[in-house]
């Protein structure tokens, strides 16, 4: 038999994590390989914001929690740059991808 399991906000929590950095550094395909586990071919250029979520369990054990890890995929164009505030609310972390030429 086949057991499913469904996860919803009361007994799974969530946790936003904002990943930020200059354009064209990986942010999408970063946030992309974490959440499906494949390499993303051919990634677009993110205008405002882009957002992944990804089912985690943290523990071991009986003492399992879920997780929902959202990761919001925050657009590095400087043209953008004064309206990126918006999505830093309630932000519970933060990926700063980079390139070092």
């Amino acid at each position: 038999p086949i057991k499913v399991h469904c996860m919803t906000s009361e007994t799974a929590k969530k946790v936003k994590i904002l990943v930020l950095g200059d354009s064209g550094v990986g942010k999408t395909s970063l946030v992309h390989l974490i959440c499906s586990r494949e390499a993303l071919s051919n990634p677009a250029w993110t205008v405002g914001c882009s957002l992944e979520v990804k089912l985690h369990e943290y523990g071991t054990g009986s003492l399992t929690q879920p997780y929902f890890l959202e990761f919001w995929d925050v657009g590095g164009s400087p043209a953008h740059a004064n309206g990126r505030q918006v999505f830093y609310h309630q932000a519970n972390g933060m990926f700063f991808p980079y390139c070092n030429p």
